[in-house]
């Protein structure tokens, strides 16, 4: 694990983590060399070109997207998206990929919650189903999500939920990278 390079990639849930204050001092204790691109309002497309291009070979990458792309794109284009960034990924010599499962979200711009969630819940299926078995990649199904890990915004993670979904990051690296 020491000097492990984990690469965090997202939308707005990323970009919160990387400023939540207890982020460094729980990265402190792990001994992870830990990157983090976070966007916001970011789509899956967003990281096409920028993830061609990385400068270095992060070991592991962590992909915390698509609850964005839900009311923008078919739930076809948002999986075959998100393989052709896992694809580019593994084919640029990361080693592990981890596909975080879609989060609930109470607030939508162009939809209902409802129909947000039966979207987020047929994504969340097939990723499970396409990447179940495949060497280096992962799709991770966070456990124990509370509302109280919501922000009051009903779209973001509150500080509790950074603290959690930082703990389950640290949590799959070290189960599934020996």
């Amino acid at each position: 694990m020491e000097g492990l390079k984990v690469h965090i990639l997202g939308s707005s849930f990323v970009r919160r983590l990387m400023f939540f204050t207890g982020c460094s001092s729980l990265l402190r204790t792990e001994h992870m060399n830990v990157t983090f691109d976070g966007r916001s309002g970011a789509v899956i497309p967003d990281f096409f070109d920028s993830e061609l291009n990385i400068s270095y070979i992060p070991d592991v990458v962590f992909i915390k997207l698509g609850e964005n792309d839900i009311e923008r794109f078919s739930r076809t284009e948002i999986l075959a998206n998100i393989l052709r960034l896992v694809i580019t990924l593994k084919e640029k010599g990361v080693r592990h990929v981890f596909v975080c499962q879609l989060l609930p979200r109470k607030s939508t711009r162009t939809m209902t919650p409802k129909q947000f969630y039966y979207g987020k819940r047929f994504i969340n299926r097939r990723l499970s189903r396409l990447f179940h078995g495949q060497k280096g990649v992962t799709f991770q199904k966070i456990r124990k999500f509370r509302n109280i890990y919501m922000h009051r915004d009903d779209v973001h993670l509150s500080n509790l939920g950074n603290r959690w979904l930082l703990k389950n990051i640290i949590s799959l690296v070290k189960r599934h990278i020996q």
